[in-house]
């Protein structure tokens, strides 16, 4: 999701359709329990792996955070 310049409900979604098809979608707000999320539908064996997420801030430093899919 890429709100740079842009209100986020303006901010384009993109997504690696080699890698997901059209499966995964972000969801940018909920009410607690449902904060920011990636959403992968349908997940598949071959969705395993290391997420990245990346963060930049206007008036701070980017941060970076992962996260480790396991599909059993």
């Amino acid at each position: 999701l890429d709100a740079r310049e842009k209100s986020i409900d303006e901010a384009q979604h993109w997504s690696n359709e080699q890698a997901l098809g059209g499966r995964a979608f972000f969801r940018t707000s909920g009410i607690p329990p449902h904060y920011p999320s990636l959403i992968i539908e349908n997940v598949k064996e071959s969705d395993a792996g290391l997420y990245k997420c990346r963060l930049d801030y206007k008036r701070g430093p980017t941060v970076h955070r992962g996260i480790n899919l396991t599909v059993i």
